[in-house]
């Protein structure tokens, strides 16, 4: 355990442990600038656990041989991250060394790493669990709040791979969750929580009648043995009860006879005199027996299970390697430009684990089946992300995976935050593809991914932009394959207008490392954005421009050692738009002088962003600095200028001015409009260029134009009986008499006129109608370069998974300590943000999109307003500026009515009772883990709860895990 002497100010800060050895940390890169020391590990202690008990020091000795193996691993590949180990006596070894710091909120430091996902998924097969919960009179008090609690455990170790069912029981049984009678569901996070939601309706009374309860698990669990349904593998009762009279022999008898479903028994409360049948019940169907008197006691109790079904996998001596479904778990606070790459929020980060069992594997207790603890690796998403950089993406093309349930990995729709204060959705990693590929209707793209095939398709989908904020539709190509030795599938989405071809440079480098130095330009500040991956010393000295500058040197010195550390195609690609846009700077300058003139004309900046990452630029050093824009956004190729630019098509300006909600308010004509086209060379975008301007100069532009009309017919905006907006392709104002709607969406303002702009899909307006599935709601209950064609996108990729899993198959993996750091209680004390008065639903949004030259240009037409007081007819008369994306729409001002402008707000889908069953209950395709192991005839039956516990020594496994890591690393350095 550490004692902490903590300065917050320094870059260097020294710990101590309890025999006063000094303890370095430092500041490295990358692990997110976290304090660490990459030369010893630190381990932690929960509170539940006595940390000054024999086997959990004797151990935690023996463990200390683990640095020599995480220190090989990773000298061997500093890409690696965070190594560690999760010991059966509940301490947590993590490599390299960091200083533990609990939740701040939380006085006691109540992580388990015994009853984490990653864990769990290593130890045990997949399971059908039925839960008999008894709720007979003798269970009131806290006996009730001590079952209820065993529940919640129970339900908390289940992962996407298990099914349940939660059955109460006095003298008649009861499914505790209505919709799912006479099934058992899947253990994802809906599912949970909706049974989880029920357990404060439990009322204890009458009398408990144990047999009836024990026949309807079994028979549950029987239709589930016989069909494709449910997990497949172990099947498993759970009781808890405060006692029993009778070990129930004729029930097992009847449909336990091979002993196929496991029994494990909790009896609750102090004092019980009815525990041995409970207990005899338990031994004699190959499960555990404890007894919870306390709600502190239930945590350490529910997980005996867990090695229990651990026994065959050990006795097999089988290392299977095991990855979880995405999660959201704590990280250090990095760069909010990161947020597009899945860091969520601050201190917040997308993760997956790997992990593997560790197992005594000596004769003399194999029957015993010893599971020693479970190693592995974290794996940030954004780290998956970094192999499928954007460069080689293209425009608006991503990449996304899932798990054999079809649950999303990562995908950039993915939004696992809401609210104001970021609180994290409780059901957020079980997003499904079918919620996000919305045009999949058929689920022809699902199928054939959690099928793990490999293969493309095309598709017009419909799709949301801008977090919520626009819609479009556009024509995607699919591409599919699995990821070898992981449950995963990879897709790849190539957009086929313009993102299936990408320039191939074709330039020195020292011609190009020339342009890229003469003038400052920003690079891309995403992780994903890789020039060069340095060592931990390195990196804090040397900027993504020097890392190239170096890589340039190191070309022409035969540094191979430095040159191996980087990205060759995307530094060519960088230095290749370095050059061909090195011209603009001359051009900005002849036109552009910096000088206090050009307030007048409200140009603000100007700029050009790259296919490969990179922004030139030339600001107006009067009116405000350069690193506003640049900073937001420095990634190009993702931002929103860039991205919506290429999708308007070339030779058209995209104009765009922020968002802003119906009740704000702009009270001056400061607001910035951001003009930018983009540049095509034959069928690729290379970039994005354009100026930044106050709405002053648009309104003078306006207003000159539309004054400047002569001749019978003319009007003018100036005239007070007309109003006249310029409306972007989404419907936004982008220009107004009343500076107070710049920024609003129109049908906010008026939403009679907006539904007739749009009652045709042909019309000026095409609405779009999308599902977000995400939703939450509030609670009503309190250079001679040409264009090449991107032929193989998984070619990388899947190199890379491959290696990454059968380098570890045989290792010890590692974990990152992402999952525990600033955690409070076992139970997963991050979804605690979860603010009650706002509940999971689906919410419908109505969007408005204009194509240019594919939609109506012009219209003019007359509206009136039904059921309104003022019964006059307004008229409205809109028009498509030439080369944008902008409609000036003008607007009889002479009648007024009540506009209802409500009409296109987002609302909840509502479903009936029979709907919400329907849904709850509904199994989209999966497939099953492809290793099961329930059961082996070697298993000692006796080890049920007894007491006795066995204590194996970790001198032979630590022996084997040194002996397998150094026998990997030189199968790795063959390859």
């Amino acid at each position: 355990m550490l004692i902490n002497d903590w300065n917050n100010q320094s870059q260097r800060y020294e710990l101590h442990d309890g025999l006063g050895g000094e303890f370095i940390l430092i500041a490295d890169e990358h692990f997110n600038d976290i304090q660490v020391n990459i030369s010893e590990s630190t381990v932690q202690v929960p509170t539940n656990v006595y940390n000054r008990e024999e086997t959990v020091l004797r151990d935690i000795l023996f463990t200390e041989e683990l640095d020599k193996v995480f220190k090989l691993n990773y000298d061997a590949d500093q890409t690696l991250t965070w190594q560690y180990f999760g010991s059966y006596t509940g301490f947590f070894r993590n490599y390299p060394g960091i200083k533990w710091s609990p939740d701040e909120k939380k006085a006691l430091d109540l992580y388990d790493c015994r009853n984490r996902g990653w864990y769990i998924r290593a130890a045990t097969s997949p399971k059908n669990m039925v839960i008999l919960v008894d709720t007979s009179g003798s269970m009131l008090g806290l006996r009730n709040d001590i079952a209820k609690h065993t529940v919640q455990t129970l339900i908390k170790t289940l992962g996407d791979d298990d099914f349940f069912n939660v059955i109460t029981f006095n003298d008649t049984t009861l499914y505790l969750e209505a919709c799912f009678n006479d099934t058992l569901v899947q253990a994802n996070s809906d599912n949970k929580n909706r049974v989880q939601q029920n357990l404060d309706n439990i009322r204890p009374q009458n009398i408990a009648n144990i047999q009836n309860a024990l026949e309807k698990a079994f028979e549950l669990l029987e239709k589930f043995n016989t069909n494709d349904k449910g997990a497949g593998c172990n099947q498993a009762i759970m009781l808890i009860t405060d006692g029993a009279t009778d070990e129930y022999e004729s029930v097992f008898a009847k449909y336990n006879a091979d002993k196929h479903v496991r029994l494990f028994t909790y009896v609750i409360g102090r004092e019980v005199d009815y525990s041995e049948k409970v207990r005899g019940m338990a031994c004699k169907n190959k499960g555990y027996f404890t007894q919870i008197k306390t709600i502190a006691d239930v945590q350490e109790n529910v997980s005996k299970y867990i090695h229990v079904l651990s026994r065959p996998m050990v006795i097999n001596k089988t290392h299977d390697t095991v990855w979880t479904n995405v999660y959201m778990d704590q990280a250090h606070p990095v760069n909010r430009t990161d947020l597009k790459q899945m860091l969520l929020k601050e201190g917040l980060a997308l993760m997956t684990t790997v992990a593997q069992p560790v197992f005594n594997n000596k004769n003399k207790t194999l029957d015993q089946g010893i599971l020693l603890g479970v190693v592995g690796v974290d794996v940030p998403v954004f780290e998956l992300l970094k192999l499928t950089p954007p460069y080689k993406l293209g425009v608006n093309g991503y990449s996304f995976a899932v798990t054999n349930n079809g649950y999303l990995l990562f995908h950039p729709d993915i939004r696992p935050l809401y609210g104001p204060d970021d609180s994290l959705k409780t059901n957020y990693n079980s997003v499904d593809l079918a919620e996000v590929e919305l045009s999949d209707e058929r689920d022809e793209l699902r199928t054939a991914m959690v099928n793990r095939t490999t293969g493309s398709l095309t598709m017009e989908v419909k799709l949301h932009l801008s977090n919520l904020q626009r819609a479009t539709t556009r024509s995607h190509s699919y591409y599919y394959t699995d990821l070898k030795d992981t449950p995963f599938s990879l897709g790849i989405v190539l957009v086929n207008d313009y993102g299936q071809f990408i320039i191939e440079p074709n330039l020195s480098l020292k011609e190009g490392l020339k342009s890229l130095t003469e003038k400052p330009i920003t690079l891309a500040a995403a992780r994903q954005w890789i020039y060069c991956r340095l060592g931990s010393e390195e990196a804090q000295v040397m900027s993504k421009l020097e890392r190239i500058v170096q890589y340039v040197n190191a070309t022409e010195t035969d540094d191979e050692e430095y040159i191996k550390k980087c990205n060759p195609d995307l530094i060519k690609q960088v230095l290749f738009d370095a050059n061909m846009t090195l011209a603009v700077e001359e051009y900005w300058e002849a036109q552009f002088d910096n000088k206090e003139s050009n307030i007048s004309n409200g140009i603000v900046l100007q700029f050009v962003g790259t296919h490969g990452g990179l922004t030139r630029s030339n600001y107006n050093k009067m009116s405000r600095t350069p690193t506003d824009f640049l900073e937001e956004n420095s990634n190009t190729i993702q931002e929103d200028y860039y991205t919506r630019a290429v999708e308007l098509g070339k030779g058209r300006f995209l104009y765009s001015v922020p968002i802003v909600s119906s009740d704000s308010d702009i009270e001056d004509n400061n607001t910035l409009v951001t003009a930018s086209s983009v540049v095509m060379v034959q069928e690729a975008a290379v970039a994005v260029a354009g100026i930044q301007f106050r709405t002053a100069l648009l309104e003078e532009i306006f207003n000159n134009v539309t004054e400047s009309c002569n001749g019978e017919g003319c009007r003018s905006c100036s005239e007070l009986d007309i109003d006249c907006y310029l409306l972007d392709n989404s419907g936004y104002v982008v220009m107004s008499e009343s500076t107070s709607d710049i920024g609003r969406a129109f049908s906010k303002i008026d939403g009679i006129i907006a539904a007739d702009l749009s009652k045709e899909p042909d019309d000026i307006y095409r609405r779009i109608f999308i599902t977000d599935f995400q939703a939450m709601c509030e609670n009503a209950d309190p250079g001679g370069s040409s264009a090449s064609f991107l032929l193989d996108p998984f070619f990388s990729v899947t190199a890379y998974f491959k290696w990454w899993t059968h380098y570890f198959v045989l290792s010890l993996v590692q974990f990152s300590f992402y999952d525990w750091w600033y955690s409070g209680a076992n139970a997963q004390p991050i979804t605690r943000t979860h603010t009650f008065s706002y509940n999971p639903c689906d919410k419908v949004y109505t969007f408005f999109d204009h194509k240019p030259g594919k939609q109506s240009s012009n219209k003019t037409s007359i509206v009136s307003c039904d059921g309104c007081e003022n019964e006059c007819e307004k008229s409205y008369s809109v028009q498509e500026i030439p080369d944008s994306n902008l409609l000036l729409l003008v607007v009889d001002a002479t009648c007024e009515f009540d506009s209802n402008i409500t009409m296109f707000e987002p609302r909840k889908k509502e479903y009936n009772e029979t709907e919400r069953c329907e849904r709850l209950q509904k199994q989209r395709h999966r497939t099953r883990p492809e290793t099961c192991h329930a059961y082996h005839p070697l298993e000692n039956p006796e080890d049920c709860g007894s007491g006795c516990n066995i204590q194996p020594s970790l001198i032979l496994t630590i022996t084997l895990a040194v002996y397998l890591a150094c026998k990997h690393l030189q199968l790795f350095q063959t390859q």
